[in-house]
């Protein structure tokens, strides 16, 4: 799909329902949702974005816009080719905006969970030179978050989940664990955090778990 491999999961029978994960995260985010979505009638298709989880990693395609083409291509391969429902968390929330901007007839209802959208507080949160979310700069940076995380994967995850979730026990041990246990496809380490900068000049990138 768009010049990639694109990993996720598909169930149920009916309309579709989209879910797109956030980050640090994959399709597992949804893992509780999967099974009483399908219940009640819905064809329930959760992918790993471009990089992450058992997704192909690339050396570019990483803006919002690429990642909705994507979604878009993998629907059409599926046969999912009306409107969907679409649910976006955090990055999946803003490769959802771009899909709804992208391909407005193949939307049917639009959910964007826990993030900010261009002209509604995006552009100030990931500016943390004037107080912004620092995690954003972080992981643009280029070559910084290799450096300071090669190796450490695991312990920054449970890190950040401890600090950040609002139930950390909703991120236990063993969840955490399952990304490190998950085979890595040929030629990529097993884990690594990337800097994904957007190729357009003066657009905010997207920090990425692949």
């Amino acid at each position: 799909m768009n010049g990639t491999l694109i990993h996720g999961v598909m169930g149920g029978a009916g309309e579709p329902v989209v879910l797109l994960h956030g980050w640090p995260q994959t399709w597992r985010e949804w893992r509780y949702m999967l099974r009483p979505l399908a219940d009640l009638g819905y064809t329930v298709v959760a992918p790993d974005l471009r990089g992450t989880g058992g997704s192909a990693v690339t050396a570019a395609g990483y803006d919002k816009d690429d990642q909705a083409r994507d979604v878009h291509e993998l629907l059409q391969a599926l046969g999912l080719t009306g409107p969907v429902r679409i649910v976006g968390h955090d990055v999946g929330g803003m490769v959802a905006f771009s899909y709804a901007r992208l391909y407005p007839e193949q939307v049917h209802k639009l959910a964007l969970v826990d993030l900010a959208v261009p002209g509604y507080g995006l552009e100030e949160i990931m500016d943390p030179a004037s107080g912004g979310l620092f995690h954003f700069g972080l992981f643009m940076a280029p070559e910084a978050p290799e450096l300071l995380f090669q190796g450490n994967e695991r312990a920054f995850v449970t890190w950040w989940f401890a600090k950040t979730a609002a139930n950390p026990k909703a991120f236990p041990p063993e969840e955490i664990e399952h990304h490190y246990r998950v085979p890595a496809p040929p030629g990529r380490p097993a884990r690594r955090l990337r800097a994904l900068p957007d190729p357009a000049p003066g657009r905010p990138g997207q920090p990425c778990l692949g």
